[in-house]
């Protein structure tokens, strides 16, 4: 375990930010306030096996109704320290995804490290059979235009938050780059033996 990667979490009010993370990290079940900014602090698996501390700071959600007042966007200096960031969108609330499309495009534009992690999930999968109303293909389409990964979650079931924070862990946490130089061949080359007299 090394250094400490420091994620934001973003998205619209209500749409279940805090109880993913409670969920994911405490196991806990809400209901839970609203947040105005908390900090969670995990060690969460990878998928090479070892764990990696990863500070989350949970945002107070956005508001699209105030938009014209620049809500959409989140505050400059967290682009400037934050390693990556994770946006939350409700299925059943088409404007808390067009709140996530316009987080991601502010990330882009402002982003001051050149290698963001950026993973985008929806939550409250457990409605999606009577009040869905984010298309999943609608979704997953602009998520591969974006560039960035998408999950489907349930902050009500701990087992759908697994495989996004392993991703998110193993993203901000790559192995380490194997050495570009040629492997030179230290060792005594076996010369082969010359026919000795009397051979043909």
């Amino acid at each position: 375990m090394g250094k400490t990667s420091k994620v934001v979490v973003c998205g619209a009010k209500k749409c279940g930010k805090t109880s993913i993370l409670e969920q994911a990290i405490n196991g806990s079940v809400g209901p839970f306030h609203a947040t105005l900014e908390d900090i969670y602090v995990a060690n969460v698996d990878t998928d090479r096996g070892t764990r990696e501390k990863i500070r989350f700071v949970d945002l107070e959600g956005l508001d699209d109704e105030q938009s014209s007042t620049g809500a959409r966007e989140l505050p400059r200096h967290w682009h400037a320290i934050a390693d990556g960031f994770l946006i939350v969108y409700a299925i059943d609330d088409e404007r808390s995804f067009q709140l996530a499309e316009a987080i991601r495009r502010d990330v882009e534009r402002n982003r001051e490290k050149k290698d963001v992690v950026v993973v985008v999930l929806g939550n409250k999968l457990d409605l999606s059979n009577t009040c869905r109303e984010v298309n999943s293909v609608q979704a997953l389409n602009w998520s591969v235009r974006e560039r960035v990964k998408l999950f489907e979650v349930s902050s009500l079931h701990r087992e759908s938050l697994y495989e996004p924070f392993v991703y998110l862990s193993s993203r901000l946490n790559p192995p380490p780059s194997k050495s570009t130089f040629p492997q030179l061949n230290i060792g005594r080359q076996k010369h082969q033996a010359k026919p000795g007299a009397g051979e043909v």
